[in-house]
């Protein structure tokens, strides 16, 4: 599921997104490595990973919030 946020101290709009507790163990694995890597990276061209981690068994990412449109906009 994805969520549009917002910070309470800047008002800066976040992405949240988290995955069913129900995921399996490969899928869970899967996620947090997407995260981990991700947050390592810096450019311009991909939304900041902010956080990550676990609240009560569920696998979340907090990210910065691109308001450029769609990829498919972006794209045409």
């Amino acid at each position: 599921a994805l969520y549009l946020a917002e910070n309470n101290s800047n008002r800066e709009k976040l992405v949240v997104k988290y995955i069913n507790s129900k995921t399996n163990s490969y899928q869970k694995k899967l996620f947090e490595q997407n995260a981990k890597i991700g947050s390592l990276f810096s450019h311009p061209n991909i939304l900041k990973i902010i956080e990550h981690g676990e609240i009560n068994n569920r696998l979340y990412l907090i990210s910065s919030y691109a308001e450029t449109g769609t990829l498919d906009q972006l794209l045409r």
